[in-house]
């Protein structure tokens, strides 16, 4: 081989290493940018994982909130009920009561007359025994 052609050869194997080391380094700063950003979604794929504990651990205090309300409203719905069967059961005394008040009321005002009457014949009585 010749002079010229060996260095026409050397100097474009040159270009070429020049250029596949350009490529390389090239390559070199892509995957130096992809491990960047696979940290990156890394760190993200981190977060969104806490976050779902997070909100998984929300959702059972809701859940156990839920059942607990729950037992709260059926304990107070059973004592309403409860309550409501007194009532019911408390009218008809009531109303018995308040028949009976009113007959003990009215034998009250029949002997408060009696009384008034005998009082009155008493008094009559005593005038008399005075007129003699």
């Amino acid at each position: 081989m010749d002079k010229e052609t060996k260095e026409f050869l050397e100097n474009l194997m040159n270009q070429m290493n020049s250029k596949f080391d350009k490529m390389e380094d090239s390559f070199q700063g892509l995957e130096d940018k992809f491990q960047g950003l696979e940290n990156r979604f890394q760190g993200l794929d981190n977060k969104f994982q806490r976050l779902e504990d997070r909100f998984q651990g929300t959702e059972n205090e809701l859940k156990i909130f839920r059942k607990e309300a729950n037992n709260r409203f059926d304990h107070l719905e059973s004592g309403q009920r409860q309550i409501k069967a007194l009532v019911e059961d408390m009218d008809p005394k009531n109303a018995n009561r308040h028949l009976e008040l009113k007959e003990s009321i009215e034998d009250l005002r029949k002997n408060l007359t009696n009384v008034e009457i005998i009082t009155s014949s008493n008094w009559n009585e005593i005038a008399r025994l005075k007129k003699i």
